[in-house]
């Protein structure tokens, strides 16, 4: 089902997909990546961003996600 979830300008944002289903993805994303499977890698960041989720690789090997306006 469609999920609503708050932007940083407190508007509500419809999603297809919930946190918990976000985090889920990038943990499989992060394993991919260990695994040297970019190409499995890429297509979850890419479906991530269909729903309207942006990644953010951090330097010390952490992945943050935010909702695109």
């Amino acid at each position: 089902g469609l999920k609503e979830e708050i932007n940083s300008k407190s508007q509500p944002v419809i999603l297809n997909i919930d946190s918990k289903e976000i985090e889920g993805l990038i943990k499989e994303r992060e394993n991919a990546k260990s695994t040297k499977d970019f190409y499995k890698s890429d297509k979850i960041r890419a479906k991530l961003k269909s729903l309207g989720v942006q990644l953010i690789d951090k330097k010390d090997g952490k992945t943050e996600w935010e909702i695109i306006d």
